[in-house]
């Protein structure tokens, strides 16, 4: 992609002081502007960069304690080490300001996530009325979203099921 390196920012959710990590997070985006192109999967809950279901989406970056279900299937991710309990991540007022989003799903077990989440995008009312909505489901309700998918986690849509 060849995306200039002051254009790419990470945070360290390991830091003693995450507050800080959030808050100058929170300050570049600001400097930057918003995020061109976020490229997120989506997790088993339909969360979305550990934006829970039920988190605030007026949020900005902030630190967390992870999700139960985020945490164990997660732990693929950590090679037998402990799982994280806590993170930082963008919140969902940053990640869905962004001007262009690839939500990407892949897998038979992301059909269900992926279905729930499409049917919650196309109810206006549950999306406004429900705190609960899986995050994924807000973006699907972006017209700058693009979702991709492998006909694994797909075919049930295609089946009209």
């Amino acid at each position: 992609l060849e995306v200039p390196a002051n254009r790419v920012r990470g945070s360290d959710a390991t830091a003693h002081d995450r507050r800080a990590q959030c808050e100058a997070a929170a300050v570049w985006l600001l400097e930057q502007g918003p995020i061109d192109l976020l490229i997120v999967g989506t997790g088993m809950n339909g969360h979305v960069g550990f934006n829970e279901p039920g988190a605030d989406p007026a949020a900005g970056a902030h630190s967390l304690v992870l999700d139960t279900l985020t945490q164990a299937v997660g732990q693929k991710y950590f090679g037998g080490k402990p799982t994280p309990r806590a993170g930082i991540t963008l919140g969902l007022r940053d990640l869905l300001a962004a001007r262009r989003v690839l939500v990407q799903a892949t897998g038979a077990h992301k059909a269900p996530v992926i279905q729930n989440a499409a049917a919650v995008a196309a109810n206006a009312s549950r999306m406004e009325s429900d705190p609960m909505i899986p995050p994924v489901a807000r973006f699907l309700a972006l017209p700058n979203t693009v979702l991709a998918v492998d006909y694994a986690a797909d075919s049930p849509l295609l089946k009209g099921k």
